[in-house]
């Protein structure tokens, strides 16, 4: 891998839960952690979800998509494009109150956005990495202790558009960092498994020049450009792709989280597989992985409007402890 990135920063970040007494959220001190906290059953579930900083009827997809979590029982939920406001009423709902840490107290004011983490079971520790980037994206991670053996989850939002070789530099360090048995890298990926950014825009070119949307998906890609997927290949060799290498899906389902077919959220043509769950584990196995908010909002709640939770669908994915 070449490039040595311990110039890059690392912060460790409070483990928040919520105080009834003080009724605001603050740090867990170590002397007030849990004994127990390496007991867990033997499943849990994660969920990756993109929801969106668009302001377009943002209370009635916020609502959503507390339903959603609440409904899923979600043991780590990992958030991108979150905003000041979604985190406020994130803070405010009760059910997550009382169930859960919380990575964040606020969203860097400086950034349209961040990524957070939501845990019903108490990490050891929370580290947010810089990443090199210029959209101010970062990893954060969270290590447990589950079953007695170390357990990262990591939640990332790479480098948006057509900017290959920034993705690449960011993966190419946290793959160095995440160093442990058991890993779990969730988040959007903003590349597609099996086309490029610039696939994407030969289908749009074919579009514009009268080619009917059902049938633009077959025509041959352009040239023999290595697809920016194989960068995983290469930095992840011990990862599996939950959704695509775990045969808990047909082989047909694309598994397009970010699908102008199927989501009116999305102005123009887009089918991308951005968002991804990566496993390396010899203790967890993915037994089930689905997506999350495909379906939209009731009308009465929108006006009438076609409005989605968000413009991604999100993946929740159950893993079995197989020790």
């Amino acid at each position: 891998m070449g490039e040595n990135y311990s110039k890059h920063i690392v912060n460790e970040i409070p483990i928040l839960h919520y105080n009834p007494k003080n009724n605001n959220w603050q740090s867990l001190s170590k002397n007030s952690r849990s004994k127990n906290i390496g007991a867990i059953s033997g499943q849990i579930t994660l969920v990756t979800y993109n929801v969106c900083f668009d302001p377009d009827f943002f209370d009635q997809r916020c609502e959503h998509i507390f339903q959603l979590l609440q409904h899923h029982k979600v043991d780590i939920v990992c958030l991108q494009e979150v905003v000041p406001k979604f985190l406020d009423r994130l803070k405010k709902e009760v059910w997550i109150q009382q169930l859960y840490y919380l990575s964040n107290d606020q969203i860097d004011l400086s950034l349209t956005y961040g990524c957070i983490l939501l845990s019903t079971i108490q990490p050891i520790v929370l580290r947010r990495w810089e990443l090199p980037t210029s959209m101010g994206r970062d990893c954060l991670e969270a290590e447990f202790l589950l079953n007695g053996q170390v357990f990262k989850v990591a939640t990332i939002h790479l480098e948006s558009l057509d900017f290959p070789q920034k993705r690449k530099e960011q993966l190419m360090y946290i793959s160095q960092i995440l160093q442990a048995p058991s890993v779990t890298i969730l988040g959007d990926f903003n590349f597609d498994s099996e086309q490029n950014y610039s696939h994407l825009e030969y289908k749009r070119e074919a579009i514009r020049r009268g080619m009917p949307i059902d049938t633009v998906e077959g025509i041959p890609l352009p040239n023999n450009d290595p697809i920016e997927n194989d960068t995983l290949k290469t930095l992840f060799p011990e990862y599996k792709d939950v959704w695509v290498d775990c045969g808990l899906n047909e082989e047909s389902d694309k598994g397009y989280t970010f699908d102008s077919q199927k989501n009116r959220m999305i102005k123009g043509y887009e089918r991308m597989r951005y968002d991804r769950i990566l496993i390396k584990s010899k203790f967890w196995k993915p037994t089930a992985i689905s997506m999350l908010g495909e379906e939209s909002i009731p009308g009465g709640k929108v006006g009438g409007a076609i409005v989605y939770p968000s413009d991604h669908f999100g993946l929740i994915v159950t893993l079995e402890w197989n020790k």
